[in-house]
């Protein structure tokens, strides 16, 4: 068995308990932990630009997974990747606008007609992510799925991992590293690099199975009430998702079931839409808004949530992933290449988003005033964009 700590100079200690047998090296320019949208848009960049890449992928891409919504504006995205096509043949579900009581009790539409992008779409995240996973594999990547991280190592410039997969442990060397661990941000933390969260947002996130013959809105619907607000969308495969936002302190010690339950009964047009139909797969996760201090260093460099994730609200979440994992990519290609100023350039476009992001963030809850005394939406009227970074809301959360 082998065990492993991280330190902030970046190099592991690895203690052996008994001998290993010799184990295949595979050599690479980048090396990319984790598979989700940012990572494996990371590789097919990387990839198209000339650089050998190995992505090393916890799962095999058959669990489900919140965070289906695509915006009209993402096909834009989607076309510079060059997957447009992949993701039509996924048969997404068409999402031609938004139903909102956001501000007022009564719903009113945000239409996707007159952008000039089309309409948005809803994915089944499964098989989205294998698909872009299947994209960067097509572009030349290495890809290892199944895998199991036992130990990381930086030294002499060269990072080396060893990881298990399918019952055999693999070793992968490479010049540089892409954290595209997600929210977890397991490369940068264990660096030292701090991540700063700015909410307790969580989910209480389920699915729902529809009749085939049930006639569905297809438009996403979002509903606040006292304590967060509802989001419920249809999925391709006659399924729809449904989630309940709201702070985790304020769901306290109530069981996630008995918690989802009790606010459904607040949100009267999320109550009708799920009327009769048995929710499964209920699962808590978070979904606060957070950032690293640095999202890259000596010979790594951090992309999508593991750089900065976003409140679900904003409904940019895929998109930012791939955005940030294409421009993460280009900036760790122009760094192997001599350019040392590159991933300076992407840290600092990195902050600037995420202030902008912020700044917006404040603006869409600040819409939603009657329950201005309730903790959730008083805790979201703090401009927290106001101050540069270090400021407001860097310390808030702990």
């Amino acid at each position: 068995m082998v065990q492993a700590r991280l330190h902030r100079q970046g190099r592991t200690r690895l203690r052996r308990e008994r001998a290993q047998p010799a184990r295949p090296v595979t050599s690479a320019d980048v090396l990319v932990l984790g598979g989700g949208p940012a990572g494996s848009a990371a590789a097919r960049t990387l990839a198209r630009l000339g650089k050998s890449v190995v992505v090393v992928e916890r799962s095999t891409y058959h669990d489900w997974r919140p965070g289906e919504s695509l915006p009209p504006q993402a096909r834009t995205t989607l076309a510079e990747l060059g997957v447009v096509e992949r993701l039509l043949e996924l048969e997404p579900a068409t999402s031609f606008g938004i139903r909102a009581c956001w501000g007022q009790s009564d719903p009113y539409a945000i239409d996707f007609i007159f952008d000039a992008s089309g309409t948005g779409c809803q994915v089944d995240r499964p098989r989205f992510d294998a698909m872009l996973a299947s994209a960067a594999a097509d572009a030349g990547a290495a890809l290892v799925t199944g895998a199991r991280l036992l130990a990381l190592e930086l030294e002499r410039c060269c990072w080396q991992a060893c990881v298990e997969t399918a019952g055999q442990r693999r070793v992968f060397r490479a010049r540089a590293l892409v954290d595209a661990t997600g929210r977890s941000a397991l490369v940068a933390r264990r660096l030292g690099v701090r991540r700063r969260a700015f909410d307790r947002l969580i989910g209480l996130v389920g699915l729902v199975d529809l009749p085939e013959s049930a006639a569905v809105e297809s438009n996403l619907l979002l509903e606040a009430v006292e304590d967060g607000w509802w989001y419920s969308a249809p999925l391709p495969r006659s399924r729809m998702t449904v989630a309940f936002m709201t702070d985790a302190d304020l769901i306290g010690s109530r069981a996630c079931a008995s918690a989802f339950a009790a606010r459904l009964r607040q949100a009267p047009y999320t109550t009708e839409r799920v009327q009769g139909l048995r929710l499964r797969d209920l699962r808590v996760r978070s979904a606060a808004t957070a950032r690293l201090d640095e999202p890259s260093g000596a010979g790594w460099l951090a992309v999508g949530d593991a750089a900065e994730a976003h409140d679900p609200l904003a409904g940019i979440g895929l998109t930012n992933a791939i955005d940030s994992g294409r421009r993460g990519a280009r900036a760790l290609a122009a760094a192997l290449d001599g350019d040392t100023e590159a991933k300076a350039r992407y840290a600092a476009d990195t902050a600037v988003s995420f202030w902008r992001y912020l700044r917006q963030r404040t603006e869409q809850y600040a819409r939603e005033r009657r329950w201005a005394s309730s903790p959730f939406w008083r805790r979201r009227c703090t401009d927290d964009a106001s101050s540069s970074p270090g400021g407001i809301g860097s310390d808030a959360w702990g």
